[in-house]
């Protein structure tokens, strides 16, 4: 099934979610998140899925925030990403919600709302070349795709604070320490192993599966809708101000030059 940017391939009780925008490196414009979204609206509702692979063409997982969507906001004084965070909120509480075992398999780079998509992930299974980066401070903006949120959770603060506001690059074995990936191996061998665990998950008992994520989810997200309404109005904020211009038109001056 094509859902434009997105593909969605079923098979053996599996959906392999693909973003598939090589291009643009699945940077996430409004037509890719919706896209997704649709996708796994698709997946969801299909009985014959039984777990879901999160999964990417090319050689980047996702180069996260289309800079060039927003570079044409300011050329055009026209600055509104509003839109976008909010399709990114809306992605958030999809996959948090889903009710069946949704995996994330990362190549190359997982950069902003890319590193937090696989966050939101239930296991992440990277390539030994994968790279983890909070991008957003490289262009003067807060995490958004639920990235604070989820990483004080899953790592603490203070770790949480030095990986969002240093925006360094976590290799996939550093994630693996961290606890953020389930399982690190070579590219060769990362659809492999992907596909070993979500057939396990396929097999397995797919009501108590949904049943385990919305435990989990009432247990440790109870605020977790309120949080993304602030993440917009931040990110909104942080898209006025002069650092984050500066920054964009700076970054599409290297990549002309």
């Amino acid at each position: 099934m094509d859902f434009g940017k997105v593909k969605c391939l079923i098979g053996e009780g599996i959906a392999s979610v693909i973003l598939d925008f090589p291009s643009n490196l699945n940077a996430f414009d409004e037509a890719l998140t919706a896209d997704l979204i649709a996708a796994l609206d698709y997946a969801e509702n299909n009985e014959t899925v039984k777990a879901i692979v999160l999964t990417s063409s090319g050689r980047a997982f996702s180069a996260g925030g289309d800079i060039g969507f927003m570079h044409g906001g300011i050329k055009n004084n026209k600055i509104n990403i509003r839109g976008l965070v909010r399709l990114v909120s809306d992605l958030s509480i999809k996959i948090k919600k889903l009710p069946k075992p949704v995996i994330a398999s990362i190549r190359g780079a997982a950069a902003g709302a890319g590193f937090n998509t696989a966050l939101l992930c239930d296991f992440i299974i990277a390539a030994d070349n994968a790279k983890f980066i909070q991008a957003f401070v490289n262009i003067g903006l807060v995490p958004d795709t639920a990235g604070a949120y989820l990483l004080a959770k899953s790592i603490g603060v203070h770790k949480a604070t030095d990986l969002i506001m240093t925006g360094r690059v976590v290799t996939a074995q550093e994630a693996k320490d961290l606890g953020i990936v389930y399982q690190v191996t070579t590219e060769e061998e990362l659809e492999q192993e992907t596909m070993k665990l979500a057939r396990k998950m396929a097999n397995g008992p797919t009501i108590a599966y949904g049943l385990m994520k919305d435990l989990l989810y009432k247990t440790d997200f109870k605020d977790f809708e309120d949080y993304l309404n602030w993440e917009v109005e931040y990110q909104v904020t942080c898209s006025h101000t002069d650092h984050h211009i500066k920054s964009v038109l700076d970054f599409m001056e290297k990549r002309k030059a």
